[in-house]
């Protein structure tokens, strides 16, 4: 079992698995903002005072109805800055991510002559023990 796990983490850190996937975004959701016909889904009636209304309904002043329309305006604006804010944080996520895996493959090319510098490094310096020892056992 031990032998599988040695095997198994020696092939992860020479780079036969990936470690790094790309990210799969999400569609935005669309929002397309009705048209002011299809929401007032009636013509303007003149009524005077005693006149029965042809329907039934909410009625508003017409500085009440532009100040609710500049506001919807306002609402939809603010709605496409948030998409590109988030379309440029998913660009800058994206490039992060390339980077990274950049990096990690840079480093993993690297992995043999980085393993061949830290075998000799430990190599010398059991030689250097070694030559110490011996030289202060034969004293």
């Amino acid at each position: 079992m031990r032998a599988l796990v040695a095997i198994l983490i020696a092939l992860w850190g020479s780079g036969c698995f990936p470690v790094q996937q790309k990210i799969a975004w999400e569609p935005f959701p669309e929002y397309a903002s009705p048209s002011i016909e299809d929401v007032v889904g009636h013509d303007p009636a003149s009524l005077l005072q005693g006149d029965l209304a042809p329907w039934d309904g909410l009625l508003l002043h017409p500085d009440d109805l532009t100040a609710l329309l500049d506001e919807r305006d306002r609402l939809i604006d603010a709605l496409s800055v948030s998409y590109q804010g988030r379309t440029e944080d998913r660009e800058y996520a994206t490039k992060a991510l390339d980077a990274a895996q950049t990096a990690l493959t840079v480093c993993r090319k690297n992995l043999p002559r980085a393993f061949v510098a830290g075998a000799g490094a430990g190599a010398a310096a059991c030689g250097v023990t070694t030559a110490i020892v011996a030289g202060a056992v034969s004293r």
